[in-house]
């Protein structure tokens, strides 16, 4: 009560000369009042909830009014609100840096993250955890001198502020801000950070508007799979995933998440002879390993501490991966046949949601004599499960026959799990000589793989992964950052 009288009493003595500042201040008052009905969240999570604040502080695209009386104003309130017992130091931390920033960012350029896929759903794939993980950090972390800005559209609307989700993101479900159209002007970034080709698509008129307007535009390719190998995917997604490239490399940067993929993108482009069109500058990055701050889901099944327990009774290989038909899961459980008809006492735990195509290899999961035995399927396992999966198996296997990236590897890595996947260069470039690579897509030909790394495990000379090279998602976020490099963009 003391601290809302104090303000009154301070706003009837302020000369509001302008709508707009008489708006902001208003504005300014709503996020004082948040810091205080929300101190315990943010006593809690000190990060996050600057974030909200840099949030609310962002929403609006007026420019601030005589920063020096608005300045004067602020420290003023500081001053008086030092005196209030909020419960918290911590508090007035953030009021105090909140009021330091807010003349600044209210007028720095705008980094517009296009997260249109995880704003409508969350498939828990790979790609929307490497945009989750690099979403969290730079809201949590913006760059200097930056405003972070979530965005997303659809193939009928424009482009919107993802306030709401954002919000939700950050752990708050207390506070409402509404998602508007987002406001552009020269010096601001796009990044398409999310797959989302059918949006990008729909949308690349507003894309050569917004370069128009020395908007620069960029985008994130994860991989090139659905035109290099189109019998895997859905008859549309090769075309569609075509359109989406052809659009794309009229921005004025791509970042692909490994050498191995910038490198095929560039032979693509140039045997496609899309060089006349557009001619945007390739780079690439490495992705996190650190799942646990990857925004995790959270949950374990009532019987995760037995059935963790029972994987450890035998050699157990972990195959995480959506059931997808590029993924090798029909090659791997063919040679798990041949090594239980062999004699083998192996365990084989399949984890991933189904895909496209994978109608009868599910059939025949499930009625497969040793489903439940040796062979398990989890089609709903949470990160948090995901992570004790990693803890509990043997090994690895990773049969996939085409990856952007490959996640799984390194985050087994992370937990020291042993590898043994196929021998694709984008492999060899994220785990190098920290694991065991197989060829050949026979069934024998996986199974005497598996039986050889069965024979090095048991003689305890099997790799260690633990000492891969590898990032966390703080890291590849910044490395991320320095491709895309804001300070070059403002400068051009």
């Amino acid at each position: 009560m003391q601290f809302y009288v104090t303000f009154r009493a301070h706003w009837r003595k302020i000369e509001i000369t302008t709508a707009k500042y008489r708006h902001w201040l208003r504005r300014l008052g709503r996020n004082l009042f948040w810091i205080l009905t929300h101190r315990f969240y943010i006593k809690k999570n000190q990060k996050k909830s600057l974030s909200l604040l840099r949030l609310m502080n962002n929403s609006s695209q007026e420019a601030v009014i005589d920063k020096t009386k608005v300045q004067r104003v602020l420290d003023d309130l500081t001053k008086n609100t030092a005196s209030i017992n909020m419960g918290s130091p911590v508090l007035l931390a953030h009021l105090q840096r909140y009021v330091r920033d807010a003349t600044v960012l209210h007028d720095a350029p705008q980094l517009f993250i296009d997260i249109s896929e995880l704003v409508k759903k969350d498939y828990a794939t790979g790609i929307q955890r490497v945009v989750r993980s690099i979403l969290i950090h730079w809201l949590l972390a913006p760059p200097s001198g930056w405003r972070v800005q979530p965005v997303y559209a659809t193939k009928y609307d424009g482009y919107l502020y993802a306030h709401h989700f954002t919000i939700k993101l950050l752990g708050s479900d207390k506070f409402f801000l509404k998602d508007t159209p987002i406001a552009y002007r020269a010096g601001d970034i796009f990044l398409g950070l999310d797959l989302c080709y059918e949006i990008v698509i729909a949308q690349q008129n507003f894309y050569q508007k917004l370069r128009a307007c020395d908007v620069k535009t960029c985008f994130l390719v994860h991989d090139l799979l659905p035109v290099l190998m189109p019998h895997y995917f859905p008859n549309v997604a090769s075309k569609l995933y075509r359109d989406w490239l052809e659009v794309i490399v009229s921005s004025n940067g791509l970042f692909c998440v490994s050498q191995s993929t910038a490198q095929v993108l560039e032979e693509w482009i140039t045997n496609n002879k899309l060089k006349p069109r557009g001619n945007a500058p390739i780079s690439w990055f490495h992705l996190g390993s650190d799942l646990q701050n990857s925004v995790p889901s959270l949950g374990l099944p009532a019987d995760a501490e037995l059935f963790l327990k029972q994987l450890q009774q035998h050699v157990s290989f972990l195959l995480v991966a959506t059931l997808e038909p590029r993924k090798g899961h029909k090659q791997t459980l063919d040679a798990f046949e041949l090594l239980w008809q062999q004699g083998h006492s192996i365990n084989l735990i399949l984890v991933g949601k189904t895909g496209w195509m994978m109608n009868s290899f599910v059939a025949r999961i499930k009625s497969h004599p040793q489903y439940g035995i040796h062979l398990f399927w989890i089609d709903n396992a949470s990160d948090q499960y995901v992570q004790q999966l990693y803890e509990a198996a043997t090994c690895l296997l990773f049969p996939s026959e085409g990856e952007g990236f490959g996640l799984p590897i390194i985050e087994a890595a992370n937990y020291g799990l042993p590898i043994l996947a196929r021998n694709l260069p984008v492999f060899r470039e994220i785990a190098g000589e920290y694991a065991h690579y197989f060829s050949g897509y026979k069934a024998a030909e996986l199974a005497e793989a598996i039986s050889n790394w069965i024979r090095l495990y048991q003689q305890g000379l099997v790799t260690d992964s633990s000492a891969m090279p590898r990032l966390t998602w703080a890291e590849s976020s910044a490395q991320l950052l320095a491709r895309i490099n804001p300070g070059d963009y403002i400068n051009q």
